[in-house]
């Protein structure tokens, strides 16, 4: 999902800016394990996780 894609990027940006997982967790309201688990993409992102990244899902209807 090109979603997750962009939000696993934006994270990825968050960790590096901050120093480490745990800085940018503290950051975002977030634990390091969360952290962790979303930039491994293992779990998918919460609608207010996206948020705190400044990022929204968007829902696009596919036509045949």
């Amino acid at each position: 999902m090109k979603t997750d894609v962009d939000a696993i990027a934006r994270l990825r940006k968050v960790v590096e800016q901050t120093g480490t997982q745990t800085a940018a967790a503290e950051q975002l309201g977030l634990t390091q394990g969360e952290v962790s688990i979303l930039l491994a993409g293992r779990r998918a992102f919460s609608d207010e996780t996206l948020a705190k990244l400044g990022l929204r899902r968007t829902v696009i209807e596919a036509t045949r």
